[in-house]
């Protein structure tokens, strides 16, 4: 049990003054002591210490003086082999340009829901998107809940609250029948195939470039989405796909006679050989697709340059729904994580089912008054 007695203070000079010391034992067994001004205050402690060993709640007071930057930059590293290179790089940049310069040299133990609140409305009137300020959010809140994992504190001060409103989507412009066609066409040979399987497959940019020789069951029409790749720092790293599931969608057979006379011009006989390189057999980075392919691609199909690459994911969902398609379908062939991103993504193509529900009501309503 904590023990409260007086003891005398030496101040400057000869001067002495009277205080309250607490001593107790931490549930490691040391011995540990506060000192405070008055008996009321030493009581408090004592019986908020006592309570919170009996509970296994006490937190040693030294540890909750590490700062965020200390921990932020131990918590970023254990994780280094848990997440995607890519994800590593983002939370490394949140920290870098955010997070720490306002808290990096601040006790945890000292960080009030207040602080954050103003952190965050200042990003807000810095004019950064929702997008990233809920990133900043996610994170921090990351970090301090690991704080509190390991008992540096006994609660995570980011606010539980999420921001009001949602950042507006931007929007789609996928393409018609005729318009995939007049690109493709566009396009130098070699890439011809890879626009193909991005409109017709659905495969994010990072999975299309990641196909293998061996991903390609072009008997069944089917490709397989085992890897993706993607481009952090001037580097690549392949990794799983985006929800870490193995997926196949079927391509239409006039595409996959596209990807198997592709594959007989431009790629090598190993199974691991991939299926889209540029000329000299490399990566192709999107952002040189762009520039040197893309664009100049959409310019001679008499198309606006507001159409981007991923433009041609939507565009496979939106060709689906017009061959009729469910929602489930769409979902298996783009690998998204549930159903509920694919209604919420594409609510302009399925929403239309609705109108013909309230057609058929108003049929029914007329003829119910005429009985």
């Amino acid at each position: 049990m904590a023990s409260i007695r007086k003891v005398e203070r030496r101040g400057s000079g000869a001067r002495t003054s009277h205080a309250w010391e607490v001593r107790y034992r931490d549930p490691q067994r040391r011995d540990r002591s506060k000192t405070f001004r008055t008996k009321a205050q030493a009581e408090a402690f004592a019986d908020a210490v006592e309570t919170d060993i009996d509970r296994g709640q006490f937190l040693d007071p030294q540890l909750g003086k590490k700062t965020l930057g200390e921990w932020a930059t131990e918590w970023l590293e254990a994780r280094r082999s848990e997440i995607k290179p890519k994800t590593f790089m983002s939370y490394e940049g949140l920290l870098r340009t955010h997070i720490l310069p306002a808290f990096g040299r601040t006790p945890m133990s000292k960080i009030r829901p207040l602080d954050i609140q103003r952190f965050l409305g200042g990003m807000t009137d810095a004019g950064l998107s929702r997008s990233r300020i809920r990133q900043a959010r996610q994170v921090f809140s990351m970090i301090l809940n690991a704080a509190v994992d390991n008992g540096y504190i006994g609660r995570n001060p980011v606010p539980r609250e999420r921001l009001k409103g949602r950042e507006p989507k931007r929007d789609q412009h996928p393409l018609s029948f005729e318009e995939v066609h007049a690109v493709a066409n566009a396009a130098p040979d070699r890439y011809q195939a890879l626009i193909y399987v991005l409109a017709y497959g659905g495969l994010r940019w990072g999975e299309a470039v990641a196909l293998r020789r061996s991903n390609c069951n072009l008997l069944r029409n089917r490709l397989e989405v085992k890897e993706s790749v993607s481009e952090v720092s001037g580097g690549l790293h392949y990794g799983p796909p985006k929800t870490h599931q193995v997926r196949t969608v079927v391509v239409p057979e006039p595409v996959k006679e596209i990807i198997a006379q592709h594959m007989a011009e431009y790629v090598g006989k190993r199974a691991d050989a991939l299926v889209f390189t540029t000329e000299e057999g490399t990566h192709i980075w999107i952002s040189s697709f762009r520039k040197h392919v893309w664009w100049p691609a959409l310019d001679e199909a008499g198309l606006d340059r507001v159409t981007t690459i991923k433009d041609l994911r939507h565009t496979c969902a939106s060709l689906m729904h017009a061959a009729g398609r469910s929602a489930k379908e769409v979902k298996e062939q783009l690998g998204h994580s549930t159903i509920a991103m694919t209604l919420d993504t594409y609510t302009h193509l399925f929403d239309e089912g609705r109108d013909e529900a309230a057609e058929a009501m108003a049929l029914q309503f007329r003829k119910s008054l005429k009985r």
